[in-house]
């Protein structure tokens, strides 16, 4: 009766110290999956995207034809092929994927250098099959012909999913009020 009782206390530690590492597999399988919801949801994949744009949009110098075509098919590979592109205040500056890349290559070509600073996003998912990015960050043009401004902007990206994926329907483009002209003005 004593060995029994010795066995069963024997067997009960070994149970509890094989327990633990279950606990400590399934906690982390928890973490995980918790991690990869937040991760790889519409609202942060889209995030991320709106962010890589912005990335898409600077320029460092001279840029060759090929590099500027290269942003151009980057650009248009996020746009949907009805896209508008508006400036608040301004209205509706260019609709049609082709239209809105060709702006930007032109806007592009007139700069010399195109920075954003610190650029950051957020997004809200407004209905199903839908997310709207904001994106903000401070910006700094220096034209071709010499004269730069800075200032801070915005960009509201309504991002819709679609045959092809999640592609931009709506850009609203947005800069402060009081804009700073380092090099003299325009």
């Amino acid at each position: 009766m004593k060995d029994q009782r010795i066995i069963q206390q024997s067997a009960a530690r070994g149970r509890g110290a094989g327990s633990l590492p279950v606990v400590v597999l399934l906690i982390a399988a928890l973490a995980a999956g918790v991690w990869a919801f937040h991760y790889y949801r519409p609202e942060a994949r889209l995030t991320r995207a709106s962010l890589r744009l912005a990335r898409v949009v600077e320029k460092s110098g001279e840029e060759s034809p090929v590099a500027l075509g290269l942003a151009g098919q980057r650009l248009g590979q996020a746009l949907a092929p009805g896209a508008l592109l508006e400036v608040e205040g301004a209205g509706r500056v260019a609709a049609g994927r082709g239209e809105i890349v060709q702006l930007v290559a032109q806007a592009r070509s007139m700069c010399a250098e195109i920075r954003l600073a610190q650029p950051r996003a957020a997004a809200v998912k407004p209905g199903r099959g839908r997310v709207t990015v904001r994106v903000k960050a401070g910006y700094y043009l220096r034209h071709a012909w010499g004269a730069a401004q800075e200032g801070a902007g915005a960009a509201r990206l309504d991002w819709v999913k679609g045959k092809d994926g999640w592609l931009i329907e709506r850009a609203v483009l947005s800069t402060e009020e009081d804009l700073r002209f380092p090099e003299g003005g325009l």
